[in-house]
């Protein structure tokens, strides 16, 4: 409880600072609650969001990786959706594998 509440807190942060294009200090909670916290509850969402900021800050690869992965661990998830029409708009095509 108390290792998920502090990933929902970098989750709520990240949140925060997408929502103000402050896309490295988003990045940087991302990834650390992908380090520190893989089996977060939340967890395709924070490969959304993170997938969000590469496609934002122009790594397209990146980007592709994360979404994918989302669609792939997580096939019927909301964000899974999602993921699958940024990539549409991005004209690609999952990778298989994941990030």
């Amino acid at each position: 409880p108390e290792l998920e509440r502090a990933a929902r807190h970098d989750l709520e942060v990240a949140r925060f600072y997408i929502k103000r294009k402050k896309w490295k200090a988003a990045e940087g909670r991302l990834q650390a609650i992908v380090r520190d916290h893989p089996a977060f509850s939340r967890i395709a969402e924070v490969y959304f969001l993170l997938g969000e900021v590469y496609r934002h800050t122009g790594r397209r690869d990146l980007a592709i990786e994360l979404y994918s992965r989302v669609i792939e661990e997580f096939p019927t998830h909301e964000f899974a959706e999602q993921a699958r029409e940024r990539l549409r708009s991005m004209g690609a095509s999952p990778t298989k594998g994941g990030a």
